[in-house]
C-alpha cells in the first residue's frame, strides 16, 4: 500500500507525462510521421507542430519533463514492490528515449 506521501508523488509524476502527452500528443503524432503520414499534416488540440521545428527546445522540453515523469513513476513502482508495473513505465521511458534520439540525434528532418 502507498503511504500519503506516495500517492502525492505518483499524482504529481503521471501529471508530468500525461499533460503534456495529451496537450502535445508527441507520442502519437511521431508514431504516425513513422507510419508514413507526414509530421506537419498531424493535428493537435493545443499546437501547430510547426512550432517543434521553429522553436526545436519546445520539444525538448516537452520530452524532458514527461521523461522526469516517467522516471519517477519507474521509482515509485519499485519502491511499492510492484515490480511487474514498472515494465509499462519503463517502456514508455525508452520510447521517449527513441524520440529523444530521432529528433536531436539523427535531426528534425528525419520525422518529415
Amino acid at each position: 500500500m502507498l503511504s500519503k506521501m506516495q500517492k502525492i508523488w505518483l499524482g504529481i509524476f503521471g501529471a508530468m507525462f500525461l499533460i503534456p502527452e495529451i496537450l502535445f500528443s508527441t507520442t502519437a503524432s511521431l508514431i504516425a510521421s513513422i507510419g508514413g503520414e507526414s509530421f506537419y499534416k498531424i493535428n493537435s488540440l493545443i499546437v501547430n507542430y510547426r512550432v517543434f521545428f521553429d522553436y526545436p527546445y519546445y520539444l525538448l522540453l516537452i520530452i524532458i519533463i514527461e521523461w522526469v515523469g516517467i522516471l519517477g513513476l519507474i521509482v515509485l513502482t519499485l519502491k511499492s514492490n510492484r515490480k511487474i508495473l514498472a515494465i509499462f513505465p519503463f517502456l514508455f521511458l525508452l520510447w521517449l528515449s527513441y524520440i529523444f534520439i530521432l529528433v536531436y540525434v539523427t535531426g528534425v528532418s528525419m520525422i518529415l
